[in-house]
């Protein structure tokens, strides 16, 4: 299973109350639980125990090796939003 979330924060949104750089800084991070309740975070190693979230990209994966039949939960949060709402992407599939 692989999951991607990409948080817009292009110049194209700039105006002059808010900077590019401001922009670029934004972020959302990305978790995913499997059906067991095992929560897995954006671009973390495949079989990384560690949950810490990347503060430097706009664009996280979670890739799940050996994905479990069952339902998913995904979930997007805005950890750096200055000026909302944040629009987001979001793309699931299997391999």
């Amino acid at each position: 299973l692989r999951c991607c979330v990409r948080a817009p924060g292009n110049c194209g949104h700039a105006t002059k109350r808010r900077s590019c750089s401001a922009l670029h800084k934004r972020r959302a991070d990305s978790f995913v639980t499997d059906p067991s309740g095992k929560q897995f975070v954006g671009n973390q190693p495949v079989g990384s125990q560690t949950l810490a979230t990347d503060s430097r990209n706009n664009v996280e994966v979670v890739e799940i090796a050996k994905a479990k039949k069952g339902t998913y939960t995904f979930s997007v949060i805005g950890s750096n939003v200055s000026v909302g709402p944040q629009d987001f992407a979001l793309a699931a599939a299997t391999l």
